[in-house]
């Protein structure tokens, strides 16, 4: 063997072990598409608390967990775009796609098929920006235990008591508990956003991407590090305590509660967006 096949051999081995980077990978932040998750540091919600809430799963034999969403409509389901990209093979949405509400167990209640989609136009993998879609589905019968959340098209500042709620891990490499889970956080102000990530992501030894407070919108537990989103939550709903409204969706955060603010899209600067593709 001569020492330039040698060198070619030696090349291909090494590109065949590259890891992507941080930088290059924008997957690591994502608070989804993990059917190993739960919220970190929240509490099991009650049988019907949140009877707007849906799993994405898929799979024909066995079913997989990948992100929450929220039903809007009859037919209609918001969620993250990241969540919907996931499902997206040889440029068409998995046939197996289905939503499952109706049950605070991600695998239970109803399972209603998703038949399309509308993913905002300018999602971008790279900065996890106007990270928002819609699922089409067929159409929900609405129950005790399954409606509509309302959304609220009124900015939101800082020191706004929010909620959310998913299946995502309850630590970092955690159990997976069964049931969903809950948990209460404040909005952060959009200068105190920026404040927090750039201290943490520091702290970290992360390099998130560039924040956008017309677009995005950020919370913390008051108590820190331990309580937050994880992988497994993306596309839930973010909703007001005081009225029940949605005002956001789950988009990305640091690994994983440790004292970063968790990134969320700012639905009042959709509303257009949203409303133009209402069925």
């Amino acid at each position: 063997m001569t020492n330039k096949t040698v060198i070619v051999l030696c090349a291909i081995i090494l590109g065949c072990l590259a890891l992507p980077t941080p930088e290059e990978d924008m997957s690591i932040f994502f608070e989804n598409v993990d059917r190993n998750a739960r919220i970190v540091g929240g509490s099991e919600a009650a049988d019907g608390a949140h009877p707007h809430m849906a799993a994405l799963t898929s799979g024909v034999f066995f079913r997989s967990f990948s992100c929450g969403g929220s039903i809007i409509r009859p037919s209609m389901v918001a969620t993250a775009a990241h969540c919907i990209v996931a499902h997206f093979s040889g440029g068409s949405l998995s046939s197996s796609l289905m939503v499952n509400i109706g049950s605070n167990n991600w695998n239970g209640g109803q399972a209603v098929r998703v038949i399309g989609n509308a993913t905002h136009a300018e999602y971008n993998s790279q900065t996890i920006k106007h990270d928002i879609g819609l699922l089409y589905t067929e159409t929900i019968t609405f129950s005790e235990i399954i409606k509509p959340i309302a959304i609220s098209y009124e900015y939101v500042d800082g020191a706004v008591s929010v909620k959310a709620a998913g299946w995502g891990r309850v630590s970092t490499n955690g159990a997976i508990p069964a049931r969903l889970r809950e948990l209460t956080v404040s909005t952060l102000g959009a200068q105190q956003c920026q404040d927090e990530m750039a201290r943490s992501a520091a702290q970290l030894g992360f390099r998130p991407p560039p924040l956008d407070m017309d677009i995005e919108l950020c919370t913390m537990h008051e108590n820190g590090a331990g309580f937050g989103m994880c992988r497994g939550d993306s596309g839930s709903a973010l909703y007001r305590v005081d009225t029940g409204e949605q005002v956001g969706l789950v988009s990305w955060g640091l690994p994983c509660a440790r004292g970063a603010p968790d990134m969320f899209v700012r639905l009042s600067a959709y509303q257009e967006w949203v409303e133009e593709r209402l069925r």
